[in-house]
């Protein structure tokens, strides 16, 4: 139990993490920012915390702070694809589809092959009700990852059987 150790040794940075990815494995999203808030707080120069800690602020749906924390993470770390991502997350979150689009453009600008940027987008696109637009992205992933299955699924459902 983490929090039996972390009573123990409330200075073990390795068991606080640990901590917070189970809260956020069981949804307990305002438990998991306060365990990255105190990782922040011992080391605030760590852009992934700053990220972690924003994607849990927005599962909490707390989206200001998670913007916040996303922009931190990217203030440190310029080239942190991911946090652009949870950038497009919180803008899809609150129905601002063009913004979302504009980090997606960005991370892609970065790093135009990987394979989270196009899978994220594309799972926001399906939602949108932008067909093609899923398709491409759902195809990009493949093209990146030929075996990713949860991309010829959604391509499956979106009518595309044999994708190229």
């Amino acid at each position: 139990d983490f929090t039996s150790a972390i009573a123990i040794d409330p200075f073990n940075l390795s068991v606080l993490k640990d901590r917070a990815l189970a809260y956020t494995k069981l949804g307990a999203h305002a438990k998991a920012a306060e365990d990255w808030s105190r990782l922040i707080a011992d080391q605030p120069t760590n852009d992934q915390y700053f990220r972690s800690r924003g994607t849990s602020l927005l599962a909490a749906g707390l989206h200001d702070r998670a913007l916040a924390d996303f922009d931190k993470s990217l203030e440190l770390n310029p080239g942190d694809v991911d946090a652009y991502i949870g950038r497009a997350a919180v803008h899809d979150s609150l129905g601002e589809q063009a913004q979302a689009r504009t980090e997606f453009e960005r991370a892609i600008a970065l790093k135009p092959g990987y394979l989270s940027i196009y899978w994220e987008r594309a799972v926001m696109a399906e939602r949108w009700g932008e067909q093609q637009l899923a398709i491409k992205d759902y195809e990009m992933v493949l093209k990146i990852n030929g075996v990713y299955s949860h991309a010829r699924k959604a391509l499956r459902r979106l009518g595309i059987e044999h994708p190229p």
